[in-house]
């Protein structure tokens, strides 16, 4: 009975939870049809495609009805080569896989021998006809080279048609969820609610449904535009392979090395010395202090050529800002139960100008709430009230990185194992009714891991088995000391 009860157990976890996760796409397939001058079929052709940038090749046939499909492709560029019996060899470069993507390339082969060459340059259509899915990519250029402020890549969702960002509400009407500060993440998609999207890295949800956002730092920035390969948005019509999503699907692909070294070294820097005065701003008040850098490095390459490879990612952002603060507190004649205000006709004045209009008890339970309220510090009103202006300031800083690790372990077996860490705190002064060296003190972090084998079995069934860990780490508390306590 013990027995029989592991053996119901393992099958739930494994007929579920494989379903979410282990049936995502992060791969690019290749299908078509080969045919001869005549427009017959050829059934039987070989067809070898390979990995321009890492060496990979895989081997399939056309079937009786002269089609072929290799599904799980890594993404990049792929060669093709096409043999068959009484055919010239074609050979097909410039075909490039984006995550997510079927490219139909179809050949046509003349007869001749085999040792005779055609060699084609040539990209597949982009036109998808493979199925309806109603999406967009954000590719490699565009991720290194749109504008990005923050570099979270996530905000490039939001150059897409139906996406609307920065949607500071609760996750839910009941529910009173901590977000890391990443409340600005939360985007709907599609017209959908934004717990109903689901954000994916290689192929593993990252995203919690009650919250319908990434994994996230403290900041609301999702740091990795040099460790994301690319994404695509996934709006509508989407397969059953992007497991129980109702609204949007991001699904995102980091980078992996390939055969030759690259790398990128970068400092973003932002100082408000460098910025000008909000047009807006009250004049009364200074220029936001802000003081922002963010920098890292990213690496990859060959441990092994063609056959093992590296990517190696670390992004760091130290902030330090303020925002200017302009409102009303209590005179100290009010405190005293001097209501004041300012000689008839003007709305304000100075504390000499000010006048007292009544005289009210103070009850001694508000003593104590007033003084939490800091002392004005420019001109008095009616009412009581004189202007307070001040600029509280808040620190924070992040870190980010990541390890992958691609390994080919033989013709019909590959696998990938990445780890992704993220450190990040943000310390916030506050100013009215609080202790004066009142701070509130926000940690965040998140761990993500992902161990990822693939078999083929034949050119027409493979199997992947992936394996992910996810852990977050969101906490908000308040810290008050004084006199040692």
């Amino acid at each position: 009975m013990r027995e029989l009860k592991l053996w119901a157990k393992t099958f739930v976890c494994v007929f579920f939870f494989s379903a979410i996760a282990g049936a995502q796409v992060t791969t690019g397939t290749i299908s078509g049809t080969v045919i001869d001058s005549s427009g017959a079929v050829i059934p039987g052709a070989t067809l070898i495609l390979k990995s321009v940038e890492k060496g990979f090749s895989r081997t399939v046939s056309t079937d009786a009805s002269g089609r072929y499909r290799a599904p799980d492709l890594g993404l990049g560029s792929y060669e093709i080569t096409v043999e068959a019996a009484g055919f010239q060899t074609v050979i097909r470069s410039g075909i490039t896989l984006t995550v997510g993507r079927e490219a139909v390339v179809d050949f046509t082969l003349q007869v001749g021998a085999i040792t005779q060459t055609v060699t084609v340059t040539g990209e597949a259509p982009l036109v998808q006809t493979a199925n309806a899915t109603v999406a967009a990519l954000v590719d490699e250029r565009e991720m290194r080279q749109l504008p990005l402020n923050g570099r979270s890549f996530a905000d490039l969702t939001s150059i897409q048609p139906g996406v609307t960002s920065d949607l500071e509400i609760a996750a839910g009407p009941t529910q009173a969820v901590y977000t890391g500060g990443g409340g600005a993440a939360r985007r709907s998609i599609g017209g959908t609610k934004p717990q109903q999207s689901t954000y994916l890295l290689d192929g593993i949800e990252i995203s919690t449904p009650s919250e319908g956002m990434p994994a996230t730092s403290v900041l609301g920035e999702q740091l990795g535009v040099e460790a994301i390969r690319e994404f695509t948005l996934l709006q509508s019509n989407y397969g059953a392979q992007y497991g129980r999503a109702s609204g949007g699907v991001v699904n995102a692909v980091t980078q992996s090395g390939n055969n030759s070294v690259h790398g990128s070294v970068f400092e973003f820097l932002r100082n408000e010395k460098l910025d000008a005065r909000d047009y807006f701003l009250d004049p009364r008040l200074p220029k936001a202090p802000l003081k922002r850098n963010q920098f890292g490095a990213a690496l990859g390459g060959p441990i092994r050529r063609d056959r093992t490879f590296f990517f190696l990612n670390y992004e760091g952002v130290r902030q330090s800002a303020g925002t200017s603060f302009l409102g009303t507190v209590l005179t100290p004649e009010t405190r005293q139960g001097n209501i004041t205000a300012c000689p008839a006709g003007q709305t304000t004045c100075s504390p000499q100008q000010a006048i007292v209009t009544k005289t009210l008890p103070v009850d001694q339970n508000i003593v104590p709430l007033m003084n939490l309220l800091p002392l004005p510090n420019g001109s008095y009103r009616n009412e009581g009230v004189a202007d307070y202006s001040a600029v509280p300031r808040w620190q924070a800083h992040e870190n980010y990185g990541i390890v992958r690790i691609d390994h080919q372990l033989s013709a019909k077996d590959s696998l990938f194992g990445r780890f992704t860490k993220d450190e990040s705190a943000r310390t916030d002064q506050y100013l009215l009714l609080t202790p004066e060296p009142f701070t509130g003190f926000q940690v965040g972090g998140y761990v993500l891991a992902t161990l990822s084998e693939t078999h083929v079995f034949s050119s027409s069934v493979l199997n992947t088995f992936r394996v992910d860990f996810t852990r977050r780490n969101d906490l908000l508390f308040y810290n008050y000391t004084q006199g040692g306590d």
